[in-house]
């Protein structure tokens, strides 16, 4: 009765689940960017040794991986 009309999204970019997206089991999914994460916490902790103002926000975006992006997500 629910065959073809439920979907999954998952949460990562880990290799099981882009398998499962691949193999049209997962729709799609998403995951933080922590290479974003690390430069900014570096980039803060610098702007803070010369006393210079921080950031109030920072958006570090989120990374959406679908089975049409998934080569050249895989290839990043």
């Amino acid at each position: 009765m629910l065959a073809g009309k439920v979907h999954s999204v998952g949460i990562d970019d880990l290799e099981p689940l882009l398998d499962l997206i691949e193999a049209g089991v997962v729709d799609s999914s998403f995951a933080t960017r922590p290479e974003m994460q690390g430069s900014w916490a570096v980039t803060c902790l610098w702007m803070a040794r010369l006393s210079r103002p921080l950031p109030r926000y920072i958006d570090t975006d989120i990374g959406y991986v679908t089975r049409d992006q998934l080569e050249t997500h895989t290839s990043q």
